[in-house]
């Protein structure tokens, strides 16, 4: 970049008795170091700081505490792997919300069921979620104290702004992080509906959890729905999370957005893979077709779920290609699409390996 950071980190290390130290060898590359003095403020042992941080992350998600049992969310999406991981976030909170896969679906949704708060998606096909939002409330749809939020990946400056002018009432941005959707269920949820509940709690599917007692608990019953993880555990997870880490995928911030549950970041890196080819067909169908809107959706889904995942480098790309849909710049496009299905293959397939010769347990 422009070397702000090194002056900066200079100036610091300056103010500490330190200097930046530097080896550097033509064709191989170079190495900074340095060297601080420090007293030693507690001369106990620190341990094992990589599973003090995992033991961080637990205490983090298993703090929730509030569930609302009763609160009807729906979420409309056309990203299956989006959708899987919004309802295991929100199973946290002991609520087991409805699903659509498209703007219209989800409209008719909103004609049969009130609901307290609907979670919308703004980029998918055919009919966007400001598209969806503007029918719904044109045709009256919408309860006074109906909350919609969208969820998105567009995350640029200015967007939160754009989307409160285009009506709806707050902003999530993708990947989800689980505090961020906790906020937003305590803020615009009724106070009848929140359960408050001590972090302390041993057992998640207890009385505290419960609905009443005439109702099923929905903790108990999540195994019969289809967004809940699988019942198995993947052999030598763990290292495989570690090769992920290897090939360059962020594999804490990929945890993050899966809770911090191995098996279930294992099961949505298989997704992503096995997804991979039917994309890149369609892709290349409307890239065919010239229809750049299309394709410039399809790319922002990649992007998200590549983000999702804790791939770092192709969410530009995908990024970039959206762009060029938005604008209807097919030459762009058609300059770029090698390239990035070429990326796009090859991290699925070296993800492909790592999972499935590696690591998949064949039931």
């Amino acid at each position: 970049g422009t070397g702000l950071g090194m002056t900066i980190v200079s100036r610091l290390l300056k103010m500490m008795d330190s200097r930046i130290e530097v080896e550097s060898e033509y064709g191989k590359g170079s190495t900074f170091a340095f060297t601080i003095r420090q007293k030693v403020k507690n001369a106990t042992p620190i341990g094992d700081y990589q599973r003090t941080l995992e033991h961080s992350r637990e205490e983090k998600i298993m703090g929730i505490t509030f569930r609302a049992p009763k609160a009807r969310i729906l979420v409309v999406d056309d990203n299956a792997m989006n959708h899987k991981v919004a309802k295991n976030l929100l199973k946290l909170f002991d609520i087991i919300p409805d699903h659509a896969l498209s703007g219209a679906e989800g409209i008719e949704y909103v004609r049969k069921n009130k609901y307290d708060i609907i979670c919308l998606d703004h980029m998918m096909p055919e009919m966007d979620g400001i598209e969806t939002l503007e029918c719904l409330r044109s045709e009256d749809l919408l309860p006074e104290n109906t909350v919609v939020l969208v969820m998105t990946a567009n995350a640029v400056v200015g967007a939160k702004e754009m989307y409160l002018e285009k009506g709806f009432d707050d902003y999530i941005s993708k990947p989800i992080e689980v505090e961020v959707l906790a906020n937003k269920i305590k803020k615009y949820l009724p106070p009848e509906m929140i359960c408050e509940v001590s972090p302390e709690s041993e057992d998640i599917s207890g009385e505290a959890f419960s609905h009443e007692k005439d109702e099923p608990s929905a903790v108990e019953d999540l195994e019969v729905f289809e967004f809940e993880p699988e019942k198995k555990s993947y052999n030598g997870s763990d290292d495989a999370v570690e090769k992920l880490s290897q090939i360059g995928i962020d594999t804490d911030g990929g945890l993050t957005y899966c809770m911090n549950d191995t098996d279930f970041y294992i099961e949505v890196l298989t997704d992503y893979y096995t997804g991979q080819k039917e994309r890149c067909e369609k892709l290349q169908k409307l890239l065919d077709e010239k229809n750049a809107k299309e394709y410039g959706i399809l790319a922002h889904a990649i992007k998200s779920n590549s983000r999702t995942v804790g791939i770092t480098d192709l969410p530009e790309m995908a990024f970039a290609l959206e762009e060029a849909g938005k604008n209807g710049d097919l030459d762009y496009i058609m300059e770029h699409h090698g390239e990035f299905v070429s990326e796009y293959g090859k991290m699925a397939e070296e993800i492909g390996q790592i999972l499935s010769v590696d690591y998949r347990k064949d039931s």
